[in-house]
């Protein structure tokens, strides 16, 4: 349905902090708060791939809990780092914490809308219809910036023909 991009979040007293956009490498040594695999698999394994991409094992630091908590340690406890959807990450406005984009590579995680295979009754459909419209409008505004299409996102087109299709879900409150 859309595409959501992970920000880093860390100390605002942290070196890394003054940079507008973190290389993930960066983060190499400073232990990371993720929930478990069990909790949001597609969360758990995009970042640990991103790391291994970016050329590292992450340091393990304490579960990701909550946000009020974890961001609560972050901003007055050991050096550590999370992320945060960017979309939820405006939302939280926290003093001590900076939520900073990340590159090489920037995780990008994309949200499905799962239904039953059968017609959706009318409540349904109205949401589907909606959520096709807002990510019509995402993928324009992104076209607009993008000047080679991918194509992932021709096929991503393709499959909206029929909005009951979609199968699989990503829970994105869960850390």
């Amino acid at each position: 349905m859309w595409r959501d991009t992970l920000l880093a979040a860390l100390p605002a007293g942290h070196d890394l902090a003054a940079h507008e956009t973190i290389d993930l490498a960066r983060l190499a040594g400073l232990p990371l708060r993720l929930s478990p695999s069990s909790r949001n698999p597609a969360l758990h394994d995009l970042v640990m791939r991103s790391c291994r991409e970016a050329g590292f094992q992450p340091v393990p630091g304490p579960e990701f809990t909550n946000d009020q908590d974890t961001l609560a340690a972050l901003a007055h406890g050991k050096p550590s780092w999370t992320v945060f959807y960017a979309s939820h990450a405006g939302q939280l406005p926290v003093p001590g914490v900076v939520f900073r984009p990340l590159r090489a590579p920037a995780p990008v995680i994309r949200t499905y809308l799962a239904v039953r295979p059968t017609p959706p009754r009318a409540g349904l459909r109205t949401l589907i219809e909606a959520c096709y419209a807002v990510t019509e409008t995402e993928t324009e505004t992104e076209t607009e910036t993008v000047t080679e299409a991918e194509p992932e996102a021709e096929s991503e087109a393709e499959g909206r023909e029929n909005p009951g299709s979609c199968t699989s879900s990503s829970d994105r409150r869960r850390r």
